[in-house]
This record gives C-alpha cells, structure tokens and sequence, in this order.
C-alpha cells in the first residue's frame, strides 16, 4: 500500500489520471474516444486528451517499467508510448516501443498524417519486417492481429504474443474509485456478481450479491461490517437491505440497542453521513476487485473525521496484504500525522524524491509514507540547519556556565541609547 501526500494542486490527480490514461490505451481506446468529463465518451479526462501535454509543449509520454518473465528467466520491460499534437485538438500517436530484455518486440514511429510505420520482431533470421496501421491507437493493442498478419508461425513468436498479453492485461487491470456518496443514495439493479463501479453507484447491488453469495463472499462483508462498524457516531449491528418487487435494493444500517441486539430499525443508504458512505465503498471496493489487482482511490480520507483516519489505514493495508493487492492512495492530511498510524517515514539513508511539493520515499514498513516537505511556497526550498545547528560549542557552554556562577550580568547601555526600565537587568 502507497500513500501519496501533497499540497493542493501538487499533482497528485494528475498521477491517478496518468494510471488511467496508460490502461485506457492499453485497452485500445482510440483517440476520439478520449473527451472531457460529461462528454460522452469511452474515457474522461479532464479537458480531454489534449490538455494532459503540458503549456507550451506540443508531446505526452507515458513510460512503464517491471520485469516479466520471458524465455526462462525474469527480464525487464521497457514500455513507452508518445502522444503529438496537430492543430488545436488533433491528438496522434507519435512513438511506441516495447522492449523486453534486449528484444525491442516492436517500434512505431509516425511517418506523418494519419499512418504509423510499425516495425516488430518476427524471432527470424534476417531483416525485422515492418507494416503500416493507423496512428488512432495504440499498437501495443493490435501487437497480436500484427502478427496474424504477417503469417509468421515460430514458436518464440507465439510466447512473444502470449507476454506482449500479459504486458497489455496488466496495465488495463487499473481500478480508479473515486466514491460519489450523492450516486449511492439510489436503489441499484440486484446483480449476482457485479463490480463496483467508478463512482459507486452500485455499491448497494455489491453488497447484496456478498449477502448472497457463498461463504468467502459472506466473511467478506462481515469483516466490511466490522471496520465501518467503528464509524458512525451511533453504533450500529448489522447492514440490511431494503429489496423491491422490481429487482432493486438499498443498502442500510440497522442501530444497536441498549442491550447491545438490533433494535428493529433501518437507517437506508440515503439517511447516511457522506463520510460513512465513501469508507464502506473504499473497503468494499478492495474486497470485491480480484486478487492481486492494482487500486488507485484519489483523496481517500476526504469526508472522513481525523480520528477514523487510523482505522482505514489499519484497514487498507490489512486487506490490501491479504488479497495481494496494489494499492495506492492520495491524501492532502499533515504527513506527520500518519507517523502515529503505522507509517514510518526514515529519512536517512533513504532516496527521496521532491517535485512540486510531492514527496515519496522507500517504504519503512508495509506502508509508503512522505516525510515533511522541504519545499516552501512558490515551491523554493527552505533553508535547512544542519545537525545541531543553533547550539553553542563547547567552549561555549563552558564559558556561558562560568557565567551563570559568576552571578547577574548587568545591562550596560551603549553611548546614546535608553536605559532598559526595570533597573538595567
């Protein structure tokens, strides 16, 4: 579990929307498809795809990292793929490289207008064939209908496909949640096995299918039911539903009485706090997604009161370390805080890394926390006094000690100065 701290308007939204980004090309989206929130379109962005390249730039490059196993042994991979702009709002791709290892399995490169000239390796003797597609998409998509069509038939060219796959399925694995309370006050269509969506919309549907479902699913929502149980200002028992004859169901709590039983009641999704509602779709969420799936939740503790703030931590990491998951959250909440909820910051010795008041530094424990930020306002950094700085010498201190046993040292007033009142002391 990684926790990404930083000021407003740091980027830390910029990061979870360049996860997103990278798993919406690598799941073929084309470039039209991509337009601003409440567009309409087969992904969103705010502003669209052409406001992620910088002022005064006209490229965007994502670049990913890892190592994957190939030809017997673990090798790294090298994934990189450039987006140019033409014009106002034309969107192009301009470069994409795979590499694995010291294989480059394909390199595309626009040859101006709408075409990409794509070269691959086919794992045979002679000159790398190459072909032309269309730049509205991204090639690391169409790798397996390239080969196809080059009526290619070797052994180490069918693994090649079955790793690019690979590649393309983990990077299109991102789950983005970002939980909109006002969508989950609404009856949702009861499903058997649905995923959570985006906003949470559906997250009393989820909760629903656990209740019904075998027994794995129901020891996950009684361990739902156990964390969020802590949250509320008045305790509750259990979650309930309320189902309709038309297929729909809501969500509840129902209140725990004086002698510590169910007193009858249901309080439904839409009477609930907007911060109770975020947590229990954030811990729903982590229970529901596969195993071993990559979650990005953007500013996970807003709504949430400070003092509940170490019970979801405690919470994510013991769900994200059991299900082997990948989770990464943001939060804008004093890094020193999270110093008390199982996040130790070490700063000696560590690699940091500051850029726009985005702090990371290697993980102490199962938990990546940032230290304090040394950068100030207009991002310049502070002045920092080194170890010890401040304190007298030794000498010093010897002489201030003689001092102190030698009795009161009198104020003497300089040549034309006031005395100090109270009597020169």
């Amino acid at each position: 579990m990684t926790i990404l701290l930083g000021r407003n308007g740091s980027g830390k939204t910029n990061l979870v929307e360049g996860i997103d980004l990278l798993a919406a090309l690598a799941r073929g989206t084309p470039f039209t498809g991509i337009t601003d929130v409440d567009r309409g379109g087969l992904f969103e962005l705010r502003g669209g795809l052409r406001s992620c390249i910088c002022f005064r730039e006209s490229r965007l490059g994502l670049q990913f990292d890892a190592k994957i196993r190939f030809g017997g042994r673990s090798q790294p991979v090298d994934y990189f793929i450039e987006l140019a702009s033409h014009g106002k709002s034309d969107i192009q791709l301009f470069t994409e490289r795979l590499r694995i290892g010291d294989r480059i399995f394909f390199d595309a490169e626009n040859t101006g207008g709408d075409l990409l000239e794509v070269k691959y390796d086919n794992f045979s003797r002679g000159k790398n064939p190459a072909c032309q597609v269309s730049a509205t998409r991204s090639v690391l998509s169409r790798y397996e209908e390239i080969i196809r069509n080059s009526q290619a038939n070797s052994p180490k060219l069918r693994s090649s496909t079955r790793t690019v796959e690979g590649v393309r399925r983990y990077l299109r694995s991102s789950y983005i949640f970002d939980p909109q309370p006002k969508r989950m006050r609404e009856y949702a269509r009861a499903e058997s096995n649905p995923q959570l969506l985006r906003g949470g919309a559906n997250l009393s549907a989820v909760l629903s299918a656990m209740r019904n479902g075998d027994e794995e699913r129901q020891a996950a929502l009684e361990r739902i039911t156990n964390a969020i149980r802590e949250i509320p200002e008045e305790p509750f028992a259990v979650i309930d539903f309320v189902d309709t004859s038309l297929g729909d169901v809501m969500a509840g709590f129902v209140p725990e009485g004086n002698d510590g039983k169910s007193d009858g009641r249901l309080i439904d999704a839409r009477l609930l706090s907007d911060g109770t509602l975020r947590m229990l779709a954030i811990i729903a969420a982590l229970e529901t997604v596969p195993k071993s799936s990559r979650i990005v939740i953007g500013e996970f503790d807003n709504g949430l009161h400070p003092s509940r703030a170490e019970l979801l931590v405690r919470t994510l990491a013991e769900t994200a370390s059991r299900r082997k998951l990948n989770v990464l959250v943001t939060t804008g909440l004093n890094p020193i805080r999270w110093t008390g909820y199982g996040c130790r910051p070490r700063h000696g010795g560590e690699r940091q890394s500051y850029r726009r008041g985005i702090v990371g530094v290697k993980p102490a424990s199962g938990i990546i926390a940032a230290p304090q930020s040394s950068l100030g306002r207009h991002g310049r950094r502070r002045r920092r006094r080194p170890c010890g700085a401040g304190r007298p010498r030794p000498d010093a201190r010897k002489a201030q000690d003689g001092a102190r046993a030698a009795g009161p040292v009198r104020y003497r007033p300089r040549a034309g100065s006031r005395p100090r009142p109270g009597g020169g002391r």
